[in-house]
């Protein structure tokens, strides 16, 4: 592996650059096995305190490249079930400031109405699992998109974007805060 202060050549990410507006993020572009218009992402590794990703953050990674059809299904569900939930409560409201939402008749027709924005590999902290977030600008929730959790390869959870947060990891960031111990 290749690397300098601001520059890495990762084996699984990778070409990184140093972010200077973040500071410690680690950024660079992704092709993930989705049916999305262009393919390509941006990444994000968020600080860890590390010179180089972690072992978690690659099996994190590497899940997050890898082709699983049955995460893509699970995740296109996610998606449609998002959209259907918005819809229903966009044309109860009549307001003319909220666009008509657009029809998606099944869950594999969602790919159409989303825009891949993001892959981040957040810090893993002492999180049991491998997390990554895949964050979208959604036709039918324009102003917030949506963000996905994975753990270990498979989505579980869709919030608005920025979110979520690890199981376990949240926890241990409020307990060092209080004084605890974070163990």
């Amino acid at each position: 592996m290749r690397m300098s202060e601001t520059h890495m050549d990762d084996p699984v990410f990778g070409v990184l650059v140093k972010e200077r507006h973040y500071g410690l993020w680690w950024s660079g572009q992704v092709t993930l096995p989705l049916p999305l218009p262009g393919g390509a992402t941006e990444l994000h590794l968020s600080p860890e305190g590390e010179r180089v990703p972690s072992e978690a953050r690659r099996e994190a990674g590497r899940a997050a490249l890898a082709r699983d059809d049955a995460a893509r299904a699970r995740l296109e569900t996610m998606l449609h079930d998002n959209y259907e939930e918005v819809r229903d409560d966009l044309l109860e409201m009549d307001d003319p400031m909220f666009p008509e939402p657009p029809d998606i008749s099944t869950p594999d027709a969602v790919w159409e109405h989303v825009t891949l924005t993001y892959l981040e590999i957040p810090e893993h902290g002492n999180a049991r699992g491998r997390y990554f977030r895949l964050g979208f600008e959604c036709d039918w929730e324009a102003e917030h998109g949506c963000e996905v959790l994975f753990r270990d390869g498979r989505p579980v959870q869709l919030t608005r974007r920025g979110g979520t947060s690890l199981p376990g990891w949240r926890d241990e960031q409020e307990r060092k805060a209080a004084g605890g111990t974070g163990t």
